[in-house]
């Protein structure tokens, strides 16, 4: 059998036996399926050779890239041993690896930075963002004056914590959050804001970043620390 003779059964088997997902499978009545047959990196390969960049990382799970035979190599020893099994109320050993290692280098990119209940006791602001709900991430602010102290958290995905009040927040709510917080003691200038938060890089004459604060202002409750500088921005106050 040649190879185009191949070509051709695997093209009448595709369109005989597969219903592709969200796929209008006339489109192919007089035309080839695509048939994805290896991976290089970012990139895979039809049966006819051509190359196609993977977008979507084989539907977000195959970020690392294609053709990796260390990964390849080390999922076999893994799956030999055990093959998968969850996280709730229980651990299994690589889990346990692959949190001390993150932890370790998260805090060696950032001294102040800590991440999955690994958080700094010091009496300080501790910036820790974190996108995984399995990750619970705090940001700790204590204050030094007059032995005052309070807690402003994020913990998983956005919520706030000041005090014993914690409350949810939107996304643009908590990247404020989050802006104000790195730069605490600061003023941060509204055009900085409409850049961190918003993307913009330019002025849009709109007031979107004020009435966000005030969303924030009110959902943290009369305890809110973030003060209002006099035309120059925003400031979280130290307690």
């Amino acid at each position: 059998m040649t190879s185009s003779d191949a070509i051709s059964n695997e093209q009448d088997a595709a369109k005989r036996n597969l219903w592709l997902h969200f796929t209008r499978m006339s489109a192919y009545a007089d035309s080839d399926v695509p048939v994805i047959v290896r991976g290089s990196g970012a990139y895979v390969f039809d049966q006819h050779g051509k190359r196609y960049l993977d977008g979507l990382a084989g539907l977000f799970v195959s970020q690392v890239g294609h053709g990796r035979t260390e990964l390849a190599e080390a999922g076999a020893r893994q799956a030999a041993e055990l093959a998968y099994f969850p996280l709730w109320s229980y651990a299994h050993p690589k889990a346990i690896e692959l949190a001390a290692r993150a932890g370790d280098l998260l805090a060696g990119a950032h001294a102040h930075y800590n991440l999955a209940y690994l958080w700094d006791q010091r009496q300080d602001y501790i910036a820790a963002l974190s996108h995984n709900r399995q990750a619970m991430a705090l940001f700790q602010a204590a204050g030094h004056r007059q032995g005052a102290a309070r807690t402003l958290g994020a913990v998983g995905w956005y919520q706030a914590q000041l005090g014993d009040h914690m409350v949810d927040l939107s996304d643009r709510e908590f990247k404020l959050l989050h802006s104000l917080l790195e730069c605490a003691g600061e003023v941060v200038s509204r055009e900085r804001l409409l850049s961190e938060v918003w993307g913009y890089h330019f002025d849009p004459r709109s007031n979107v970043v004020d009435v966000c604060i005030r969303r924030l202002r009110k959902k943290l409750g009369p305890g809110s620390p973030i003060e209002t500088v006099r035309h120059a921005g925003y400031r979280l106050a130290e307690a």
